[in-house]
């Protein structure tokens, strides 16, 4: 199993909204209007400027310091999830929607409950289920044991938090994660993890396809046209965003409606058609959980993808025969005058453009990066609205890379021709992953060392780069590995990573202590 992710950015945000809206979450263990349109229009921007990737989770790492109210993170099942810096229990939980789990049976009701979730007797009883883990858990960081009396798992609104035996087997063949088939066996259906009938009949179908034995199938990027909006009301649907260009089409658990989109030429044929799927919102907060149960009710965002056959004179949207909304195209599409770039001052990019168009529309810009020469692009950014702005690069591999402009006039897209800029070599990144800053551990207990770095470039260090040290003294090498515990104190934890000829270190603090004996217990 591997334990080390790989990560990079989808570009940046400005958020100018804030997220304690005091607007009530809008179904039990949902999210509130602003999530909402931070998650489902903001975000899904983002993801579907990166290509919409079906390698990738996509989530919203915020800023600490951001306003919110009672919701701590939200997560749109198959698509994108946000929470902030250093809540990895929001993370875990936003993921897991993302990943196609609904909520434990434990502090929310409502439709976003996962009624399938099994009663673990003897901690609970199918009359009453509280999200019992099912089984005790070996937390491999730290050596601790956690109890199925005591631990509800991730995905409830109960804690202390833990991962349960019914969704750790749903994550084990899911196609999110990029399972691979390594058993040694040469019949598939010789092997346990997939002919286990739990596993089988609990598990999500993976999809999309995979090749033969779990090798993994390279996202299938398309011509698409993006649709995304709101639908308020069973007679009024709002289009936030629509957008051309090259992408993925699966938006996995998301639900599809009885409306559809559809591009029309000017003798009224239909081009193309797609229905609106529903872009759910799960949330991560400690609240009551209250409002309307029926889920599939108005107001919800949606996303639908059309095949970009041709530019088209209408967009519509329809349910049965009643047309819900209708955009024309304007008399001619943008023209991307002039787009330029530089970077200004350090991991800070400014660009200027200008755009010639006819359209009653806001324009939209959207920037893009290159490492390979334009055989491949990302998003870097999404909702820029003037003629200029500055972007944050510090995420960007170092060397030459490539930009564009795209620019949406509300029914076309006009594409910059690309242009090249240098990003210096930046310092290698590396983060801490355990043992957490003040955490405390039994002495003479094994406990993990697990961190996180890339180089320069932005790939993976060489394990033999990266040193342990405790209290200045080297234990280890690799991102991954268990040391035991030294003798009662206060201890210094020091991850030194060398790449390119560039030293970077990180250092927490952590505290041991003895167990105390049985008959200190007693008494």
């Amino acid at each position: 199993m591997q334990s080390i992710a790989t990560y990079y950015s989808a570009g940046s945000i400005v958020l100018t909204t804030p997220l304690n809206d005091p607007l009530p979450i809008t179904e039990p263990g949902g999210c509130t209007p602003n999530w909402n349109e931070f998650i489902s229009k903001t975000l899904a921007d983002a993801r579907t400027a990166d290509g919409n990737r079906t390698d990738v989770i996509y989530f919203g790492l915020m800023a600490n310091g951001i306003p919110i109210g009672t919701v701590a993170g939200c997560g749109g099942a198959g698509t994108v999830a946000a929470g902030f810096n250093g809540d990895e229990k929001a993370m875990a939980h936003e993921i897991g929607h993302v990943l196609g789990l609904k909520h434990g049976p434990c502090g929310t009701t409502g439709g976003w409950v996962d009624t399938n979730y099994p009663a673990y007797e003897p901690y609970e009883t199918p009359a009453a289920k509280t999200a019992s883990i099912g089984e005790y858990g070996l937390d491999i960081n730290s050596g601790n044991i956690n109890i199925p009396t005591m631990f509800k798992d991730f995905m409830s609104y109960c804690g202390p938090a833990w991962i349960s035996l019914y969704h750790h087997m749903l994550l084990i063949n899911n196609s999110r994660l990029n399972p691979i088939i390594v058993s040694g066996v040469g019949k598939l259906w010789d092997d346990p993890a997939l002919v286990d009938p739990y596993i089988i009949s609990h598990r999500y179908i993976p999809v999309p396809p995979r090749g033969p034995f779990g090798k993994e199938v390279e996202p299938n990027f398309e011509p698409l046209i993006s649709i995304i909006g709101i639908v308020r009301s069973a007679k009024e649907i709002e289009v936030k965003s629509v957008a051309r260009l090259d992408a993925c089409r699966y938006l996995p658990y998301a639900e599809v409606t009885e409306y559809f989109a559809e591009l029309i030429d000017q003798n009224d044929g239909l081009l193309a058609s797609a229905p609106l799927q529903r872009l759910p919102s799960y949330g991560h907060c400690e609240c009551p959980c209250s409002g309307k149960t029926e889920t599939n009710l108005p107001p919800y965002y949606f996303q639908a993808f059309l095949t970009n056959v041709a530019s088209g004179t209408t967009l519509r949207i329809r349910r049965d025969n009643d047309e819900m909304w209708v955009r024309h195209a304007p008399t001619m599409p943008p023209i991307i005058q002039q787009f330029s770039a530089r970077v200004s001052k350090a991991d800070l990019l400014s660009i200027r453009w200008n755009v010639k168009s006819n359209t009653e529309q806001d324009l939209e810009a959207w920037l893009q990066w290159s490492a390979n020469k334009g055989n491949s692009w990302h998003g870097l950014s999404v909702g820029l609205v003037d003629k200029r702005a500055e972007v944050d690069i510090s995420m960007l591999p170092s060397g030459l890379i490539l930009l564009r402009l795209l620019v949406h006039d509300g029914f076309y897209t006009a594409i910059s021709k690309s242009v090249s800029i240098k990003v210096q070599p930046h310092l290698p990144s590396a983060a801490i992953l355990t043992p957490r800053d003040g955490t405390t551990i039994l002495v003479g207990r094994r406990f993990r060392l697990w961190g996180v770095a890339t180089d320069t470039s932005g790939a993976s260090v060489d394990p033999e780069s990266v040193r342990w040290l405790i209290d200045g003294k080297e234990l280890a090498r690799g991102l991954d590995a268990f040391v035991t515990a030294p003798s009662e104190g206060q201890h210094r934890c020091t991850l030194i990573v060398d790449a390119n000829g560039k030293t970077v270190e990180q250092t927490h603090k952590f505290k041991t202590v003895t167990m105390p004996r049985e008959d200190e217990q007693t008494e």
